[in-house]
């Protein structure tokens, strides 16, 4: 692999780590933002979140569903190319569903969500964009012999 190669891939994979780093503070944010929310902690406290009871499993889904987006930080940096494109993906997928699930309230909410669609358009756009990226730079400067 020639250095310029390995500098531009390793420089790709630092955009979608710090693009994932940039989603996961979005959402941690708009969550301990909602806190802030009137009637949101006697909500929590009487075992419901936007309406919704919140179970055992719904906790469990949610962390696994955040835990992807904490892994995807590391992870981009480390998989190969191929694994890396079909993670950054479909983690990215998952989580713009998880967003059209939550409840929006208030105008925070909007704020956050537009931020991280932002973010996570930005990791489908750039992730999949990535392999075309790697090709054309193979055409402009192939191996050496």
């Amino acid at each position: 692999m020639m250095i310029s190669q390995y500098s531009t891939n390793a420089e790709q994979r630092a955009l979608l780590s710090t693009l994932w780093a940039f989603v996961l503070i979005n959402t941690v944010f708009r969550d301990l933002h909602e806190f802030f929310r009137p009637g949101m902690l006697f909500e929590l406290l009487g075992g419901f979140s936007n309406g919704v009871a919140v179970t055992e499993a719904l906790l469990l889904i949610g962390g696994v569903l955040i835990e992807l987006q904490i892994a995807m930080i590391v992870l981009c940096r480390v998989l190969p190319n191929k694994a890396n494109t079909i993670a950054n993906i479909s983690i990215a997928i998952a989580s713009i569903v998880l967003l059209f699930a939550q409840g929006k309230h208030d105008m925070d909410d909007y704020f956050f969500t537009a931020a991280q669609l932002a973010g996570l358009g930005a990791i489908l756009w750039y992730a999949w964009g990535r392999e075309k990226l790697d090709q054309t730079l193979w055409l402009l400067a192939p191996p050496v012999k």
